[in-house]
Parts: structure tokens; sequence; C-alpha cells
């Protein structure tokens, strides 16, 4: 099944995809937005184009692992999500942005570029921790 990773920013969202069998993501690219919404429906139409039959949301949570502002717009953006009828999964992003940045080489990477990269890793993390869970005996 593939699976649509998504790094949620109040204006920019990372996307990546995974592969059929669950085992590598890969960059998929940015959305630009304005309202909750519209990212909502962008994301939907994304999702519904790559046949992606999961979306894992990351959710920023602070440093400290508490709730802030972006906490709570991304977890409304997978609650909207699910009442338009995907399947879910919310996995903590913390640091994968600049986790990014370091992969890549702060010099050479834009803020977008930054953002697809840490949807793809948070998605491999998901999909790597999935894929230990179902050979746990």
């Amino acid at each position: 099944m593939k699976v649509l990773g998504v790094d949620i920013g109040k204006r920019r969202m990372g996307l990546a995809i995974s592969d059929k069998e669950e085992k590598f993501a890969f960059p998929l690219g940015t959305i630009e937005i304005e309202k909750e919404e519209e990212a909502v429906e962008r994301i939907k139409e994304i999702g519904e184009r790559e046949g992606a039959e999961m979306i894992v949301v990351g959710i920023p949570y602070s440093l400290k692992g508490t709730i802030t502002p972006s906490t709570e717009f991304a977890q409304l953006i997978a609650r909207k999500l699910r009442e338009r009828g995907f399947r879910v999964e919310e996995i903590d992003e913390r640091l994968t942005t600049r986790e990014a940045e370091k992969t890549i080489g702060a010099n050479k990477i834009t803020k977008g570029k930054a953002d697809k990269i840490a949807a793809a890793l948070l998605l491999q993390i998901y999909l790597e921790r999935r894929r230990k869970e179902d050979f746990t005996f």
C-alpha cells in the first residue's frame, strides 16, 4: 500500500510518498497554503492522485514534548483528513527539518526542499517502525 507523508507547516507543507511495498519514502514536493481547509483539500487531492491508502502526518511537538500552536494545527489537519475518510496516522516529527538540513547541507538547501526531505524522513521513520512491529514475536 502506498503511504503519503506530510510535514505540516502553517504556510508550506512537505510531501513524500512510499513505494507500494512500504519500504522506501521518496520526497514528492511541497504545497503552499493560506488556510487549513485549503491544506486539507490539497493533501486529499494529492493523496488520491498518488493512490495513497494512508496518510502519515508529522506532529511538531516542542523539544520538551509539549503542545504548541503548531502541534494543534497539525492535529487539526489530521482530524479533518480523517473526517474526509482517510486513514491517518500521526508521528512525532521533532527535528526532522533540522535533520533534513544536515543531510543535504544547510548551504545547499532551500526551505521548500527541506520540507519535502523532512516529509520523507518522517515517513521513512514511520515505515521502519511498522516493519519492526510486523517482525516482533
